[in-house]
């Protein structure tokens, strides 16, 4: 019973100590999102409808698949398809 407890107290600190961090996009809007939380997640809320392939944060190119630590100024570079 004991280690049964442990566990659960320590899966509720973790889930507590969870930071959320603040992007801001290129037209000044922000959104909190979880620290950790990848590039290609932050993408579907990304104003536009493109297909992104890479992210720049603070004039740093980033894949899509890095996660995003820390509060940071976002832009994605996607391409533009004809239809």
């Amino acid at each position: 019973m004991t280690k049964f407890f442990f566990v659960i107290k320590y899966l509720r600190i973790g889930a507590l100590a969870m930071k959320e961090i603040l992007i801001t996009f290129p037209d000044g809007s922000t959104k909190s999102y979880p620290q950790g939380t990848t590039y290609e997640t932050i993408s579907k809320d990304y104003p536009g409808k493109y297909a992104y392939v890479a992210a720049k944060v603070d004039n740093v190119i980033f894949s899509l698949d890095d996660k995003v630590e820390n509060d940071s100024n976002v832009s994605l570079t996607g391409l533009t398809l004809p239809f």
